[in-house]
């Protein structure tokens, strides 16, 4: 007998709010009563000090504080651990797993959150710019192996995201770099508005700039939850960074990562006949002004890198694939036309402040969601609307985002990064 069984992912929604002072409110516990009947704070020990030990106690929620800080978090033995200590408390389906942290605490504890008891309430708590603006939008989860970055996972979309700008406070220069990446990608794959607010002074423009970046994730992620094509496009940068963590042992900071896989996969993107040579070298110009080290790893090794390449998750049958940029807010559409991705956002608005909801997002399949959709463009939250105005403006055409590339044009980018880059 045949059946057909709806699809939950791709339906999921996941609340967000977005603000300062959110976690100080009542929000977390009013989510906490919403999905379980007990709690349970995971974070490393940085964030633990910082804020886990008073939030765990305010929100009577137990504290778990794991033994390794960072991308090192991420791993097959952590994960075992951290589900150890779970079946020792006894935690059952009623336990709602809070992840507390940067993108690997979010990565890490999704991922177990989606295993564990074949999946339990999941809250993620990000308290870095990359966090908020890129590593806890969508629903991946994963880990880390010896043969490269995320290669285990799920998709796992948490019940609800709680960013508050306030974390962002303690953050050292290298994290604020790290988000500083992901948000000048989302600029280049998607808003000129927003590359044209991340100049030196793009710090004091977190109310206008964070929103922007979310926006494009969002829109993204709601089109494809599942990553069969048009979210792709979020991989530009990344093909190149991936590759380069892995050869650095991962202890080559995300965002100097990003930093050079943007200008590597730009330089191929140019090679390949799609970027006008002066907006490249704007591109350059703009990243290379913006903070970062931009050097390859001390042990970067050619033949690893390109072992490292292959293990990318967009190769296919030996061939090694990239998404393309046709200028600063334009996607190569490898079977149709470029992609153009406007912004159609109004002047900058400051973020409201509210610790009321903004939005859910979602799969635009899903029409309970679609009509969340229309009742947020005309929200007077000026966040809410700013979030929508930016998601609106990217269109999935159906194309395809990925593009094989001839490996010599690989060997030449190679062969430049290895002349400017050390």
């Amino acid at each position: 007998m045949n059946t057909t069984i709806t699809p939950i992912l791709p339906t999921a929604t996941t609340e967000l709010y977005l603000g300062r002072d959110l976690l100080q409110g009542e929000i977390i516990p009013h989510l906490i009563k919403k999905w379980g009947h007990r709690a349970v704070l995971i974070a490393d020990p940085i964030v633990a000090e910082l804020y886990g030990t008073q939030l765990s106690t305010k929100w009577k929620a137990e504290l778990i504080v794991l033994p390794k800080i960072g991308e090192a978090a991420k791993s097959r033995e952590t994960k075992e651990w951290l589900e150890d200590q779970l079946f020792a408390g006894h935690c059952g389906r009623d336990t709602v797993l809070i992840a507390l942290g940067g993108g690997a605490i979010t990565d890490l504890v999704g991922f177990v959150a989606s295993t564990y008891l074949r999946g339990i309430p999941l809250l993620l708590l990000p308290t870095t710019l990359l966090a908020i603006v890129d590593a806890s939008l969508g629903g991946k989860t994963g880990i880390d192996t010896h043969h490269g970055k995320n290669l285990l996972g799920s998709y796992y979309p948490p019940k609800a995201i709680i960013a508050d700008l306030n974390t962002l406070k303690s953050l050292p220069p290298t994290e604020w770099q790290n988000g500083l990446a992901e948000i000048l990608k989302a600029a280049l794959i998607a808003n000129p508005a927003l590359w044209t607010l991340c100049d030196k002074s793009w710090r004091s423009k977190l109310e206008q700039i964070v929103p922007l970046a979310i926006g494009v994730k969002i829109a993204t992620i709601e089109q494809d939850p599942l990553e069969k094509g048009f979210r792709r496009i979020l991989n530009f940068g990344h093909t190149v960074a991936h590759a380069l963590e892995a050869v650095a042992g991962y202890q080559m900071a995300h965002g100097e990562a990003v930093a050079i896989g943007l200008i590597a996969e730009s330089y191929l993107s140019m090679r390949m006949g799609l970027l006008g040579k002066g907006v490249f070298e704007e591109i350059v110009a703009r990243i290379a002004s913006s903070g970062f080290v931009l050097q390859l790893p001390w042990n970067y090794d050619r033949s690893k890198f390109l072992s490292a390449l292959a293990y990318d998750k967009k190769t296919a049958r030996g061939v090694l694939r990239f998404t393309l940029i046709t200028s600063i807010g334009k996607v190569y559409d490898a079977r149709s036309s470029v992609v153009n991705l406007e912004d159609h956002q109004s002047s900058p608005s400051p973020m409201h402040h509210s610790s009321a909801i903004l939005m859910q997002y979602g799969s635009r399949h899903d029409a309970s969601n679609l009509s969340h959709s229309e009742a947020l463009q005309n929200s007077p939250n000026l966040t809410a609307r700013r979030i929508y105005d930016a998601r609106s403006s990217l269109v999935n055409s159906g194309g395809e985002y990925c593009s094989s590339v001839p490996h010599e044009l690989v060997l030449d980018m190679i062969e430049w990064m290895e002349n400017k880059l050390r």
